[in-house]
């Protein structure tokens, strides 16, 4: 599994299991771990997904967080990119960008997540589950299947991505990379899965659609997509009936 990873900064454990536990660097636990995937992303809309661990405290900071990457710069180094995950900025979720080794926060879970309700003690020895997706050059996040927050930067572009961690030990496992679920009647009426108009109804049906919905709607979504997929006018009337929904979405 090692050979999947290039460690770029602190220290990285490959378990039996299959875990992977990142640790900051010794003489400096105020600086990020970074490890990088070396599977480049399958195109510009993509899923990340982990399962995460808060280990330990490390260093006098009382403020742990778990990251994924979303590399921006198309070279291989720890001074820029797109960090969003767990425990950012006091918040259960958070995005933030390094350019040059400076990060700047992007947007974090306030509007869902209230920072008073002790996020560390909460996040210390707590299996947590993050996703992350990438619509174009939309980042979106969510921890334990519930959205935490967005953010919209046109700098986004095609690059690896991976893990990281700052303050604390974390175990990461389960790391996923791939494209995101279909909208099987959406692609047939636009004829394209990267049709713009896709992320928009792939953005509402990840944070607004209980499970049972989107499954019962992979049941039955299939055969219909193929029905309209074949009549030239079928797929226009489709897309005349989403136009409005997609107006008040975006």
């Amino acid at each position: 599994m090692a050979e999947q990873w290039t460690l770029i900064r602190g220290e990285a454990v490959f378990n039996a299991d299959g875990s992977i536990t990142v640790k900051p660097p010794d003489a400096e636990p105020s600086m990020r771990s970074v490890l990088l995937y070396n599977v480049l992303p399958p195109e510009p809309n993509y899923d990340i997904s982990c399962k995460v661990r808060v280990e330990g405290i490390v260093g006098t900071e009382d403020r742990p967080e778990a990251q994924l990457i979303i590399h921006f710069t198309g070279t291989v180094d720890s001074r820029n990119y797109y960090f969003a995950g767990l425990g950012s900025y006091g918040f259960r979720g958070g995005i933030g960008i390094i350019v040059n080794n400076v990060a700047t926060k992007l947007v974090d879970s306030s509007a869902v997540s209230d920072p008073t309700d002790n996020y560390v003690d909460s996040l210390r020895y707590t299996d947590y589950d993050i996703k992350v997706t990438v619509r174009g050059t939309v980042i979106s996040v969510y921890i334990n299947g519930v959205f935490m927050c967005a953010v919209d930067d046109a700098q986004l572009t095609l690059g690896q991505v991976g893990i990281s961690t700052i303050y604390s030990n974390t175990t990461f496992w389960n790391f996923k990379m791939g494209l995101p679920a279909p909208c099987f009647i959406a692609t047939a009426a636009y004829g394209s899965p990267l049709a713009p108009q896709l992320n928009v109804l792939r953005s509402f049906r990840d944070r607004c659609l209980p499970n049972k919905v989107v499954k019962g709607y992979y049941q039955v979504s299939p055969p219909i997509a193929t029905f309209i997929s074949k009549h030239l006018n079928m797929r226009r009337l489709v897309r005349l009936m989403l136009k409005p929904i997609i107006k008040i979405l975006s």
